[in-house]
Formats: structure tokens, sequence, C-alpha cells
């Protein structure tokens, strides 16, 4: 709901999802009201959730390893995830007709804190049966076979232009994200740069096609890799943010989180295959660092600007 909000502003949020019941004309809610009610609704399940894990016995019945594929059962990681997705309503709807509510809202988070971790989901995901569905999509099918997506898509030249130098030099994440990169086909407009192979896997770094393929590190890292939901580098980035408009003293200053969360960027990046761990000789923090010291001129990396 809250991207259905940022396109088309007023949507049906109180009436809405009632077709089969013969609501077929809902009531539109202001976009406002609709944020509003995410995150009181945020407020109710973190309570819901506490209640579960403080009265009754530490944790929801039945809920577990086996049967909760994001947590494992964590109930603080639940309370903690929704903070996060309730930072972000509250930095998107600053300043806006509702900044007094977004105001008093930062002052009811659950003291629990946020998720500073990468959310992954892996429901079960394998190599003969269900693979992640990113890999489905810009890499290949369960038998092998190359997706339409992974042949034809490639970044833009205005995207590319984040990591080749153009805008930011950024060659470490550049060859993370790209294959061949800086030689990656790209276009623009019908301008093409280095036509993609009939092979071409754009987001895929390691070696081989299809059923041979290695597992990576990256964005397609394995077949039976989890599939994120919340990058931690978005979570440090938001409170970097708050921190700016002075809110949440207490999670750090803006560049402390700021610096974190480019770190914690080039750390889900360099980790590697299905166990998503990094290898030996990978430095995220180091490499954080040459990153800044790079582009020491540009405000996009260098906080400091």
């Amino acid at each position: 709901y809250q991207l259905l909000v940022d396109a088309y502003g007023d949507v049906p949020y109180t009436e809405g999802l009632n077709g089969a019941s013969g609501n077929l004309s809902p009531v539109y809610d202001s976009g406002a009201d609709v944020y509003k009610a995410l995150i009181s609704e945020l407020d109710d399940a973190i309570s819901l959730i506490k209640d579960n894990r403080d009265n009754v016995g530490g944790g929801v019945l039945g809920l577990n390893s086996s049967t909760d594929p994001v947590f494992g059962g964590n109930l603080t990681k639940w309370i903690q995830f929704a903070n996060n997705i309730k930072l972000r309503l509250l930095i998107r709807a600053r300043g806006t007709t509702i900044d007094s509510f977004v105001k008093d809202a930062f002052s009811k988070f659950s003291s629990d804190g946020f998720l500073k971790e990468d959310v992954l989901v892996n429901p079960g995901y394998n190599s003969s049966l269900q693979q992640n569905p990113y890999w489905t999509v810009f890499h290949s099918s369960v038998d092998g076979t190359i997706t339409q997506p992974a042949r034809f898509f490639i970044p833009s030249k205005y995207v590319f232009s984040f990591y080749d130098g153009t805008k930011l030099d950024d060659k470490t994440r550049g060859k993370l994200v790209y294959k061949g990169f800086p030689d990656t086909p790209t276009g623009q407009l019908a301008d093409e740069t280095n036509n993609p192979a009939t092979q071409q896997y754009t987001w895929f770094i390691g070696t081989g096609t299809g059923r041979t393929a290695s597992d990576a590190a990256g964005i397609l890292k394995s077949r039976s890799a989890a599939a994120p939901l919340f990058f931690a580098s978005e979570t440090y980035f938001l409170l970097a943010e708050a921190a700016l408009y002075g809110y949440l003293s207490s999670e750090g200053d803006a560049k402390t989180n700021f610096v974190k969360g480019i770190e914690a960027s080039f750390a889900f990046l360099e980790k590697e295959g299905a166990a998503n761990t990094l290898p030996s000789g990978a430095n995220p923090s180091q490499d954080t660092q040459d990153y800044i010291t790079t582009n020491s001129s540009s405000y996009l990396a260098n906080f400091d600007i």
C-alpha cells in the first residue's frame, strides 16, 4: 500500500480488496490516511507479537525454525523488523501534511530497536524443485533453460554510471553486480554498447551456464540461496536520515549510520552461495573506506561534503 500511495496518491484501503464480497466501487482513502493506518497497524502488530513473546512462554505456539522461514521463530527479530518498516514509512512521510503525526510516531518506537541485518527468506529453495525466485527470473529455470530477462535485460548507461567512474568510481561493487564489468553490455534508447551474448547473464558473476552454474557472490548467489526482503544497508541509511532530522539519537549519528550502510551493502554483495558467507580475504570495512576515499569529492559517497 505504501508503493500504491507513492505512485497514485489516494487509493481504496478501508474498503479495498473486497471485490469477492460484491464491493466493486470501494471508497478511496487519502494517501495521508493510508500512511497513518499502516503505521498504526504496525504498532498493533508489534503489541501483539510482544504479548505473545512475553506472556505465552516466549513465543507463538508452533512458531519455530521449521515454520518460520525468515527468523526461525525469533519474535524479537519480528518486532525489530516491524520497527524497520515503520521507520521507512515515517521517513517517507516526514515533511508532508501529516508531519505532526510523524513527529509523534517517532517517539513511540518499540524499545526492542531495529534489525541491523539483511532480512532473508528461504522456505526451502533447492536446485531440483522450487528455486530462488530471483534466480528463476534473471538466470535460468529449474531445468537450466536461460530465461528471457537474463538474455535481454541489461543495465542502462545511467545506472552503470554509478559504478564505472562517470558519476562514481565503484569498481569493487561493479564487479560484484555485473558480469564482465566494466565491459558489461549497457543500453540507452536503443544506443547499445557491447551487445550481449546468447548465454549472457547480466547479474550473475559466477561460472558455468544453466544447471552447471556455480555458486557466486553478488546478487544471484545460488539457485538455493535465500531471497532478500529488507537489506541492512537500507536500515542504516534510514537511521542516518532520521538522525539528520533530529530523531532516534540513541541509534547513533547520521555519519556513522551512513558509513555502516555502505559497509552493509559491500557485505551483502561479497557473501557467497547458498551459505551466504564471506569468503576468506573479503573485507567490507576496508572496501568501504577505499570507496569513500576514491570518491572523496562526491557528496554521494563522502558524508562530510
